[in-house]
């Protein structure tokens, strides 16, 4: 084996660990973030013009009780003047919660970001929260309260904790009592581990670790081709 051989392969053995310790952190999935798909049944309930569905929210958990959540579809302006992104369907519920528990588990250090639109109906006055539920903990989102017809961004973090580590990770939208609540566009986003900076990164191995294994390899070639020349 020459240097050059054991040199090449000292790097093979830093790529792998890179590659093993390299977290999966992006976007989440949540099903029908935007609510847009059919609920059974269609939209059955007319008012003035547009529609709503007391139905199950596809992809998601409607705990009905007490109250009632579902979809409303827009014809006209009487409820919004428009909708996130262009989109013709919003997810309301009146004393109910809409729930949704995501693929993804909880890794130590991630920042987990939920962000979704809150909405404030021309007719009525709807007032809405939601949050991020962890072992039993609520990490509710903030933001400024949406103009009459209009939306506003809300978002939230949860940096994950050593407790809750593996744990479930479930979006919880609720409303405020004698209000509707309305929301659109959910996205949850895991954007990796916390650096001492302040900033997030994907987690790798030390670089110790990794020189140490170059190292190592270096070595090795060096005292074979010496036992070689022997």
């Amino acid at each position: 084996m020459t240097i050059r051989n054991g040199f090449l392969i000292g790097i093979s053995v830093a790529s792998a660990f890179f590659s093993l310790g390299t977290a999966s952190a992006g976007v989440i999935t949540v099903n029908d973030a935007n609510f847009q798909t059919t609920p059974a049944g269609g939209y059955p309930f007319p008012y003035f013009g547009n529609a709503f569905s007391e139905a199950p929210i596809p992809g998601w958990t409607n705990l009905q009780t007490p109250g009632v959540s579902g979809q409303n579809i827009i014809v006209n302006s009487v409820e919004y003047n428009s909708i996130p992104n262009g989109g013709d369907v919003f997810g309301y519920t009146n004393g109910a919660t809409i729930s949704q528990t995501v693929g993804a588990t909880v890794q130590v250090g991630d920042v987990y970001t939920l962000a979704l639109y809150f909405g404030q109906r021309n007719d009525i006055v709807t007032d809405e929260t939601a949050d991020l539920l962890v072992n039993g903990v609520q990490y509710f989102v903030t933001g400024t309260a949406p103009p009459v017809g209009g939306w506003s961004l809300f978002t939230g973090t949860y940096t994950g904790l050593a407790l809750d580590a593996g744990d479930a990770i479930t979006i919880q939208l609720n409303n405020v009592a004698g209000h509707q609540g309305d929301f659109d566009d959910v996205s949850l986003n895991d954007s990796g581990v916390v650096g001492s900076n302040g900033g997030t990164s994907t987690p790798e191995p030390g670089y110790a670790g990794v020189t140490l294994a170059c190292l190592g390899s270096l070595t090795l070639a060096a005292r074979m081709r010496r036992a070689k020349q022997r």
